[in-house]
């Protein structure tokens, strides 16, 4: 198997392209973020190099959004290309266990 750090994208969704790189900037592997959104790691990284023969549907990319502290939100593009992406990864803070008086 390739190293990560010379991972290539193939046909990969740009939406997985973000979340793939926001995991190896985390230093989380292939494995552990799989069994967090229930998804066999092989499905992961064929998803990950756009090889699994479709894109991972929604409920499988907001669960995996989430398992690295994003939300996805929709926003309406002016002029939106029929090729470009309609949903975006957004980072939610984690919460740092303060509670408020």
């Amino acid at each position: 198997m390739r190293h990560e750090r010379e991972f290539k994208y193939v046909n990969a969704h740009p939406v997985v392209q973000r979340l793939t790189e926001v995991r190896m900037a985390w230093g989380l592997s292939i494995e552990e973020v799989a069994s967090r959104i229930g998804c066999g790691a092989n499905t992961l990284r064929r998803y990950e190099i756009g090889h699994a023969g479709n894109n991972p549907s929604f409920k499988l990319i907001a669960r995996w959004a989430e398992v690295l502290g994003f939300e996805l939100n929709l926003w309406p593009k002016k002029h939106l290309a029929a090729s470009e992406p309609l949903f975006v990864a957004s980072r939610v803070p984690r919460n740092s266990g303060a509670q408020g008086t």
